[in-house]
């Protein structure tokens, strides 16, 4: 990983709320299968309703990235700001399309805070490409090529709401490629049933989030209270004790009170 990305003990931040950073995260190990599912959970807020520097890629490549790409040499004396050292340092590279290359091979998946025109509607493309012709510097007019398929779909919340966005992208032997998103937000989570994996691996019990508010744990009907906070968070209290989770597909991981150990390596 790199610039401001920052690995926790059972996730990772990809970004901070200061706006111009940017952040990567990659796996050097090629994947052997030619059957397989990736799924990602993004949560987090837009900084407000009128900003456009809030954009997520994942990719699927069969380029090597992590050998073509030396970004130590990136802050050889080429000035002090953060962000702009990163973003120069690949652009030189030829990685100027989202830190990768516009002509890239394999898939793609761009969220976006805007559409082609570049009115603020949050946007997905995926994109699949054998990497002859490279695709357009200008976001905006990616969302425009052949090769895009483009949906408006909000996968971050822009107000007070709290909200997440699971992703599966399934790779099948034929290579089709199939994506799907579940939201989750006010709207979607009551009545919905929960596995809570304190250490971000082992499931202690599972617990359903009533409408009226309250929260059944196992047997035990309103064994509590929960509500939603922002960045796909939710606050529960069980038996009079209170906790702090992180939604993460159709799992609950404990952030505070801090467990004692957690899961070891990242999903």
């Amino acid at each position: 990983m790199s610039a401001a990305s920052m690995a926790m003990q059972d996730r990772v931040l990809l970004l901070p709320s200061v706006a111009d950073r940017a952040a990567f995260l990659w796996n050097k190990k090629a994947v052997a299968s030619t059957d397989f599912e990736i799924i990602f959970t993004i949560s987090g807020r837009l900084p407000d309703s009128t900003q456009q520097d809030g954009i997520f890629a994942f990719w699927l490549s069969l380029d090597d990235c992590a050998s073509q790409y030396d970004e130590k040499a990136d802050f050889s004396g080429k000035g002090t700001d953060f962000g702009q050292v990163v973003q120069a340092g690949l652009k030189e590279a030829g990685y100027s399309l989202l830190a990768n290359k516009p002509n890239f091979k394999g898939f793609a998946l761009i969220f976006l805070p805007f559409d082609a025109q570049k009115k603020l509607r949050q946007t997905i493309a995926s994109i699949y490409t054998d990497g002859v012709k490279p695709l357009p510097s200008a976001l905006e007019k990616v969302l425009e090529d052949s090769r895009a398929s483009v949906v408006t779909s909000n996968w971050l919340p822009t107000g007070p709401k709290a909200s997440m966005s699971s992703t599966q992208v399934r790779v099948s032997p034929d290579g089709s490629i199939v994506v799907s998103k579940r939201d989750l937000g006010v709207a979607h989570i009551p009545g919905s049933l929960w596995s809570w994996a304190p250490d971000g691996n082992e499931v202690k019990g599972t617990f359903v989030l009533q409408p009226d508010g309250t929260l059944s744990w196992k047997e035990h009907l309103k064994s509590g209270n929960w509500n939603l906070l922002p960045g796909g968070k939710l606050n529960i209290t069980l038996f009079e004790a209170n906790f702090i989770l992180r939604l993460e597909g159709s799992r609950a991981v404990q952030e505070l009170p801090d467990f004692p150990t957690r899961a070891k390596g990242l999903a």
